[in-house]
């Protein structure tokens, strides 16, 4: 059984996901965007250097990584995300509880777009969703503006392969070709046989 998100964990995730598809981070501002808009940015979000956009790469690498990692579903590598998600989390002091009707509550400010994408993870790894996760399997997928397959979350519905109808239809055609190959390869070795 699934645990859903509410809005802001929602919200969260997918820009989340959105900052690692990314094809290629040229401006600092376009990722202080995409997490302060947030409701879970705190209001002391660290904002760095125009200059430092090397250190928002390195920051993406390692969440591909931890991506990457939970869509395999290999339990050692999973172990691995957890632990490296559980030392970052270690380090945030902006949290409270409180209560929403009669359920607990837990309210998190992020101080920075690490401790917002290592928040995601965690809900995703609490919320047991990594099954949910997947990376666009058609070959030719591209982020906006080029760069690798789309990272995206069914949080509804059935599991998906692909970020869209298009990458689908386009993959199944690829594949028939494939299909007529290997249908005509196995024809000929039957005629041998005979």
């Amino acid at each position: 059984m699934h645990v859903t998100l509410d809005k802001d964990e929602s919200d969260l995730v997918l820009a989340t996901l959105e900052f690692a598809s990314m094809p290629k981070i040229e401006y600092v501002d376009e990722i202080h965007n995409l997490f302060n808009k947030l409701k879970i940015a705190g209001p002391r979000f660290k904002t760095i250097p125009q200059t430092s956009v090397g250190a928002f790469s390195n920051d993406q690498r390692e969440l591909k990584s931890w991506l990457l990692n939970l869509i395999s579903g290999r339990r050692l590598d999973i172990k691995v995300v957890l632990r490296e998600v559980q030392k970052r989390l270690e380090t945030v002091d902006n949290m409270r509880f409180f209560f929403n009707g009669n359920r607990l509550r837990l309210f998190f400010a992020t101080s920075g777009v690490q401790a917002c994408y290592s928040y995601a993870i965690a809900l995703i790894l609490d919320r047991n969703l990594s099954d949910r996760l997947y990376r666009c399997a058609y070959k030719d997928c591209q982020s906006k503006e080029g760069g690798q397959s789309k990272f995206g979350i069914v949080l509804k519905g059935r599991k998906q392969k692909y970020c869209d109808k298009e990458h689908y239809r386009a993959d199944d055609k690829l594949k028939i070709y494939d299909r007529i190959k290997s249908f005509r390869i196995r024809q000929k070795q039957n005629k041998g046989l005979r």
